[in-house]
């Protein structure tokens, strides 16, 4: 049982209340879907865990030499952006001698000699950086897919829970076509058809379903027909669809086919409505929504972006690509050569994004075990590439889902957290690299995610054992820092935080990094930034951001080896996936726009307005592809990294990459490749010693020890604040909502707790006297989130602490 040490009556009421609502959602087993149940429990805010009939696990295997060539040529063409290859393959020898030259200043760099005049000899028979006139136009200028709809309103804010009906007919060449792809989604699903073929069901607005369609394609008229269904919902309710159709001719023409108003729609089922023969002249023309990447769908959808790139570079003559491969394969061997690229084998997972009937992308709702999919692997590659050995360490038997994994600092043991399919929650594992020892470590309906390895032996994860609610999201759960034994056993938490912590790890010099959602007299949502804090709780401080718009959250914090700089994907509030990578030191400012830089330049910060100031870590850099997303990302170096990044057809690949823009895939799987390590023992960073008065747990727990704060000039920092006229500080607990209706009763709120919605109920403790020097001293509870104003001689405020602090049990702070 987790020994919190939020004491007296809050415990009571976290352990009471929170803990009946925790049994009230997931209680409900696993067992086939019932549509019209959960559509009457979403009306009602009460989202169920996502379930899939008889999900599997997919087959590990490693793929042939001739497979794993193919995914090296299909990424090295949507690297070129749809550019001539001839010229951009002299862009790439420019960059790959940038590169050589780079690396060789490393004491410890190979010979690249034979690499550089392999170049030499392919530029020359390039004859320079010509443009490729075998590549038709049409190749690098797509057509737009529009949002539509039925014309009723405005789609885009609200629209009826109902079905509607699309039809498009168009004409392909005498020739026939070579290839054809569809993407195709809909807000919130759709059955889609061609002449007459089912091609598929498809749920969940936020990524595309990709269909290979030439078999089904004619020469002459075709019709392509959605049945699209807007799903109920308690709030405003937009629908829509978009689609992208793209044909390869057999002269080498592409052609496309995209949702615009040319499209009919009808609001009712016509008899055959799937049929080309149908005579659709009497339904109404399609209503636009929006335009792509605008409206509320923004740039969150994934998959409808550039088309096959096999299809955009068909038309290219054979000579012209072999000479870019050649290209990308001599600079594949430089990025590889990297120094600090010391490893052979990486631990990773292989995951679906989640789902649910909620919205399954935003930054806490992603993480829980109601939209957990199962079908998620954690896998041991043995070999930088796509063809290296693949091992499967979990599951072994029953499918699930996972988050990010540990390794121990000898490299030996791996440490995880696994959702079976059927089960309630996610736990933290623990097993041998080799697969021996698997063992369980931790067992609740709370979920235990994201764990990480202590120098000193405990373990460090974010669990909703704190028994709290997000304040603007009435079934959330509040993940928190918490603290085990090895074994799982004296769970403390360590944060007392109301909203949830994310992502921790250690940085060089010990402490643990994390970012921290906080609504402290805040406004909604811009309030998800960097804290640091001890592996025992104490000493929680501000890192950075906490004043700053840009970027929205700065998620998935990591140290970079040998710097106080750290390394970050920064995401959206709610759309965890199109992040964008950037860099912070501490040294230089610890808000906007002060030490922030951003690695990958082709990808704004998401969610949050264009800042006024957006600096580049490389002023260099260069895009390489159409990326819409990069998260996971693990620095080896000041300048090189691991990352994980969404490109064609919307999944994410693992690549090296460096802050100029270079990149080179290491690995594909089924679903998305996430949170990378490289398997290679590493030095365990300093332990700060645990100064933490532990209470203890069961029958020798003892009453919890409080702390003392003190302050030198709580004056200080405030230059405008006149000495003399603060004479007192007030002391104020800040409480944590541990009841939810479940629905949103007001705003975002459920249960309303102000008018402004992101209040929460706070508590005066006391008033202490504040020493004419400014000097300040006093004993306060530990295991509560407390904040502060200045008052003056008439206890008025004169200043308000816009942020939380805590104690831990006989912590002194000051």
């Amino acid at each position: 049982m987790c020994q919190s040490i939020r004491c007296g009556v809050f415990c009571a009421l976290a352990l009471g209340l929170a803990g009946f609502s925790t049994s009230a959602v997931l209680a409900v087993s696993p067992g086939p879907a019932d549509a019209a149940r959960d559509d009457a429990l979403a009306e009602e805010g009460i989202y169920l865990p996502y379930h899939v009939e008889n999900p599997t696990t997919p087959p590990t295997r490693a793929i042939s030499a001739e497979e794993a060539e193919a995914v090296l040529r299909r990424d090295w063409l949507f690297q070129a952006e749809g550019k001539p290859l001839e010229r951009r393959a002299a862009e790439e020898i420019g960059w790959a001698r940038r590169l050589a030259e780079r690396l060789a200043r490393n004491s410890r760099a190979a010979d690249l000699k034979s690499d550089l005049a392999e170049l030499d000899a392919i530029e020359k028979r390039l004859g320079g950086p010509a443009a490729d006139a075998s590549l038709p136009p049409a190749a690098v200028v797509d057509a737009m897919p529009q949002w539509i709809w039925f014309p009723e309103g405005r789609a885009a804010e609200d629209a009826p829970a109902e079905p509607r009906y699309f039809r498009r007919a168009f004409d392909v060449p005498a020739e026939g076509s070579e290839r054809a792809e569809l993407r195709i989604t809909a807000d919130d699903s759709c059955s889609v058809y061609l002449n007459g073929v089912h091609l598929g069901n498809h749920a969940g607005w936020n990524q595309a379903a990709v269909y290979t369609v030439q078999e089904h394609m004619k020469p002459g008229r075709n019709v392509l027909a959605v049945r699209a269904e807007n799903s109920p919902y308690a709030g405003k309710n937009p629908a829509g669809l978009i689609a992208c159709l793209t044909l390869l001719v057999a002269d080498g023409r592409r052609m496309h086919v995209v949702s615009d108003a040319s499209w009919r729609a009808a609001n009712g089922e016509t008899p055959r409505w799937q049929q080309p023969e149908l005579d659709d002249s009497s339904w109404k023309a399609a209503a636009l929504a929006a335009d792509g990447g605008q409206g509320p769908w923004g740039h969150r959808l994934v998959g409808l972006g550039p088309p096959d790139p096999i299809l955009a570079y068909a038309g290219v003559a054979p000579a012209v690509k072999e000479a870019y491969f050649a290209v990308r394969r001599v600079k594949r061997r430089i990025a590889m050569a990297n120094p600090v690229v010391d490893f052979s084998k990486l631990l990773f997972i292989d995951q679906p994004y989640p789902r649910g009937r909620v919205n399954d992308t935003h930054e806490s709702i992603h993480r829980m075990g109601i939209t957990a999919t199962p079908g998620g692997r954690l896998l041991l590659l043995d070999g930088l590439h796509p063809g290296g050995d693949l091992r499967l360490l979990a599951p072994r038997d029953r499918p699930g889902s996972f988050w990010r994994p540990a390794l121990s600092f000898d490299a030996a043991r791996v440490l995880f957290c696994y959702k079976a399919h059927d089960e309630k929650a996610f736990h933290l594992y623990e097993m041998g690299l080799d697969g021996s020892g698997l063992r369980q470590l931790t067992d609740s309906d709370y979920d235990d995610i994201d764990p990480i390895y202590l120098p000193d032996g405990h373990i460090l994860f974010t669990t909703t054992r704190g028994n709290s609610h997000v304040r603007c999201g009435p079934f959330i759960y509040s993940y928190i820092l918490a603290r085990c034994d090895a074994d799982g056993k004296n769970i403390y938490l360590i944060s007392y935080n109301g909203e949830p912590d994310f992502m921790p790890s250690l940085l060089n010099d010990g402490r643990v990094i994390y970012s921290r959602w906080e609504y402290s007299d805040k406004p909604l949502w811009r309030l998800q930034k960097l804290w640091t804090t001890n592996p025992d709780g104490t000493g929680t401080v501000h890192f950075w951001g906490n004043q700053s718009v840009w970027p929205d959250h700065l998620s998935e914090p990591q140290p970079i080896p040998g710097s106080r700089r750290v390394m970050f994907s920064g995401v959206g509030h709610h759309d965890w996936w199109s992040g964008s990578i950037g860099i912070i030191d501490p040294d230089k400012g610890r808000d906007f726009p002060h030490g922030l830089t951003k690695a990958t330049a082709d990808l704004r910060w998401p969610e949050c307005s264009l800042p006024p100031l957006d600096p580049i870590e490389a002023a260099d850099y260069h895009s390489a592809g159409q990326f819409t997303g990069y998260k996971t990302a693990l620095p080896l170096s000041e300048e090189d990294f691991l990352v994980s990044a969404r490109g064609e057809a919307g999944k994410f690949r693992l690549y090296l990459m460096d802050v100029y823009g270079n990149r080179e895939v290491i690995y594909e799987g089924v679903h998305n490749i996430w949170h990378a390590i490289p398997v290679k023992p590493r030095r365990a960073p300093p332990q700060p010693p645990d100064r933490v008065v532990w209470p203890g747990t069961g029958k020798q727990r003892k009453p919890v020890e409080p702390g003392v704060f003190f302050s030198s000039d709580v004056c200080q920092g405030v230059p405008e604040l006149p000495r003399g006229t603060v004479k007192y500080l007030r002391v104020f607990q800040l409480d944590y909502k541990t009841y939810t209706t479940w629905k949103k009763t007001y705003r975002h709120s459920g249960p309303a707790v102000s008018i402004v919605q992101e209040e929460g109920v706070k508590r005066i403790l006391s008033e202490v006297p504040v020493e004419t020097d400014g000097s300040v001293h006093f004993v306060a509870p530990a295991g509560y989130s407390l904040f502060f104003q200045l008052l003056d001689g008439d206890r008025r405020c004169v200043q308000t602490m816009r942020s939380f602090t805590v104690l831990m049990p006989g912590e002194r702070r000051g």
